[in-house]
């Protein structure tokens, strides 16, 4: 039976890890086509690092993805700290709770379809009457944010599960205010939790392509590295660099998913038991 689950976890493994290890090695092929593999190099590193087309591109997903992340961290935080006040009253809190976790469940596509109406038929119209518009920047920003807050009110909650309220009551006790309280003594408990969940969601918008593909404005040219992918669609002969931008998105995503774990389970609060 053990030998079963071990080669069971293996297939699974290979599976999952397969095309990724592919996709990696096809990058340092010296082919001129993308699903070729013949001999190694490094020329098509040099070529995608060098191409305005692709470094635009990076430029705008990590500033996407960084302003994203901030929000959504600040807001998915409080969401979590609502929650928990809440916990009693269990109608409000389970309302909030599936609030947050909402966007986690639907369809991607979906969920951009629901921004692409609201931003064009609602918010779009509504800011033209004050003479404001809302570009590709700020309605992908806020497509990932709606991603991203679920991320951190789960990692948040996670850590204010094992959090004991008396803290804080000894704090009050000793004269501490209730900033002072939540600063001193519930911050540094939840630090952990709140850095893992900004990790998860940069990870998140640097991956996304539905929410930034329906709620881009069309004909702008604002291009992530997903719509750059998408926007090579068509062509013939995609050349190996295609490989290389993947790959590295693909390690700056494993790089914050790994950040996020590795945070949450050994970033301890002082005195917390390890």
């Amino acid at each position: 039976m053990r030998h079963a689950l071990k080669v069971h976890v293996a297939l699974v493994t290979l599976f999952l890890y397969a095309p990724l290890v592919v996709l990696v090695v096809y990058s340092f092929s010296a082919s001129r086509f993308a699903l070729r593999m013949e001999g190694f190099t490094l020329e098509w590193y040099r070529r995608a690092l060098s191409n305005p087309a692709v470094y635009k591109a990076v430029v705008t997903s990590f500033s996407v993805a960084f302003l994203s992340a901030a929000l959504s961290t600040g807001l998915g935080t409080a969401l979590a700290l609502a929650i928990h006040s809440l916990r009693r009253a269990k109608v409000a809190g389970k309302a909030l709770l599936a609030m947050g976790a909402f966007p986690l469940l639907a369809p991607e596509i979906v969920l951009g379809l629901g921004l692409l109406l609201f931003f064009s038929r609602f918010l779009r119209p509504s800011l033209l009457l004050w003479g404001l518009e809302l570009g590709s920047f700020p309605s992908v920003v806020a497509g990932h944010v709606t991603l991203g807050i679920g991320y951190v009110m789960y990692t948040v909650r996670a850590r204010l599960e094992h959090f004991d309220d008396a803290q804080l009551l000894a704090a009050h006790d000793l004269g501490a205010s209730r900033p002072e309280a939540f600063w001193t003594v519930m911050f540094p408990q939840i630090l952990p939790g709140i850095i893992a969940g900004a990790c998860l969601s940069l990870a998140v918008s640097l991956d996304d392509f539905y929410v930034s593909y329906f709620v881009s404005v069309g004909g702008s040219g604002f291009q992530t590295l997903p719509l750059y992918f998408w926007n090579l669609q068509g062509r013939q002969a995609l050349t190996p660099e295609i490989n290389v931008v993947s790959t590295l998105l693909l390690g700056f995503s494993f790089l914050f998913v790994l950040s996020a774990f590795v945070l949450q389970k050994w970033l301890r609060a002082p005195g917390e038991v390890t």
